[in-house]
């Protein structure tokens, strides 16, 4: 394999590896602001006292 060929390769898996992260870091912000809107919501119905959610497992 010639200089030229090893570069083209490592750079096509580096711009490979740069939209993988991309994408996983896009899916973790969109998991997060999920979880931040469930939680807000969870918090905003405040249920009456006669009402208790048991959150332990």
């Amino acid at each position: 394999m010639d200089i030229a060929a090893m570069s083209t390769g490592l750079s096509l898996a580096s711009i490979q590896m740069q939209a993988g992260l991309s994408m996983t870091k896009g899916a973790m912000e969109s998991a997060e602001s999920q979880a931040t809107q469930l939680l807000e919501g969870m918090i905003a119905a405040n249920p009456p006292s006669a009402h208790k959610i048991d959150m332990l497992v």
